[in-house]
């Protein structure tokens, strides 16, 4: 399908909706990967796993209304050439981030086991609120509560380390690379 203008207010009512207007005007790339990137962070809003993911959610809708709004308002020669792209792409850079058939299934599962996890999780702390006495459960209901949220930030802080350790590596490697050239010279 060849991306093209189409109603000017319809493109509008649709830009509210993260991706929509792009898919309407035939960006599938860009409109797919920004409704995917805003119901993610949706999902996992809406699961309580951590508020601070209602700031993404904000942030993620403004950029795609304004995205969306840009695009639709491009002249028809800049329209023609504006390459339908994944979003990060066209922020982030081509490239930039790669996606192959195994790294979506890996981050795929990551995410339903997450998203299961949390659903289980409540079910689970509505057994432990039946089974548990009500003296009882007044200490207890901020550890069994907060668990999910000190989970995830666990897993958070170890991937961030991990990827400074990946980072330190990357330069540390490039550092000795550049020595050699120096002392070759």
């Amino acid at each position: 399908m060849k991306p093209k203008k189409k109603n000017a207010f319809m493109t509008f009512i649709f830009s509210f909706m993260p991706g929509a207007a792009e898919l309407y005007m035939g960006f599938n790339k860009s409109g797919f990967s920004l409704l995917a990137i805003f119901m993610i962070f949706a999902c996992v809003m809406a699961g309580g796993i951590s508020d601070i993911f209602m700031g993404f959610v904000a942030i993620i809708y403004i950029v795609s209304f304004f995205h969306a709004r840009s695009v639709a308002s491009m002249d028809a020669e800049e329209f023609a050439t504006f390459e339908d792209r994944y979003i990060w792409e066209e922020y982030l850079g081509e490239g930039s981030v790669k996606f192959t058939d195994k790294k979506v299934r890996t981050w795929g599962a990551v995410l339903l086991i997450i998203f299961g996890t949390s659903i289980l999780w409540g079910y689970i702390k509505d057994i432990f609120c039946r089974i548990i006495p009500d003296s009882m459960w007044g200490d207890l209901y901020p550890i069994v509560d907060g668990l999910p949220q000190i989970v995830i930030a666990v897993i958070l802080i170890v991937i961030g380390v991990l990827l400074i350790k990946g980072k330190k590596k990357e330069i540390d490697s490039i550092e000795e690379v550049d020595d050699g050239n120096n002392q070759n010279a």
